[in-house]
């Protein structure tokens, strides 16, 4: 099954696809031989030049898609408050060793789930529900967006703990934007409180 990055992959071989048959041709018109058909290198020509301009379409479609949420600002200015929910605790984050502590709890145990709320919104990040599923050994992060359309969610997996706390630590920590270069964008809902991600 392909994913919307797969298509990207998919769409940018089909842009070299299409320049090479719109070059073969042009090399063909300026070699040495004089007598020539047109025919064929012209039908390979348009058939590159209509591969080319789809790919070239769907790859900036999907890239739009992809960015469409990830041009948003922390106010620094703010004072943020990020509250920890884990096992049977809830406490306001005072000290990032907090959350560190709740990942690798949940990293140690593989069972429960970590939920971290921000309040004000941060830029337009609301929560993060870290947890493991039983379909795979990856650790999954789903970060919670207000979008102009409602709410979404951006995937982070890994198969390390340590990737969920680098991404809390830059903006706990540095209130700095997060990559979303390596995040899957979603659109459905999360039910952390039972380890699965809809």
């Amino acid at each position: 099954m392909f994913t919307k990055r797969s298509w990207e992959s998919f769409y940018s071989g089909l842009i070299m696809v299409g320049l090479v048959f719109m070059v073969f041709p042009v090399i063909y018109f300026c070699g040495a031989t004089k007598e020539k058909q047109i025919l064929p290198p012209l039908i390979m020509f348009l058939l590159g030049l209509v591969i080319f301009v789809i790919s070239v379409h769907f790859s900036v479609k999907y890239h739009k898609e992809k960015t469409k949420y990830t041009k948003y600002k922390i106010d620094k200015s703010l004072t943020y408050t990020f509250t920890l929910t884990y096992g049977d605790k809830v406490e306001t984050v005072t000290d990032f060793s907090q959350i560190e502590y709740a990942i690798k709890w949940l990293a140690k145990y593989r069972t429960g789930h970590v939920e971290i709320a921000v309040t004000p919104t941060m830029g337009s990040l609301k929560k993060f529900y870290i947890c493991y599923t039983d379909k795979d050994p990856y650790i999954h992060m789903l970060i919670e967006q207000e979008r102009e359309d409602g709410v979404g969610y951006w995937e982070e997996r890994g198969d390390s703990y340590k990737i969920p706390i680098m991404t809390l630590e830059r903006l706990y920590v540095k209130h700095k934007m997060i990559s979303f270069d390596y995040l899957n964008r979603r659109e459905t809902g999360v039910d952390a409180r039972e380890g699965l991600i809809l």
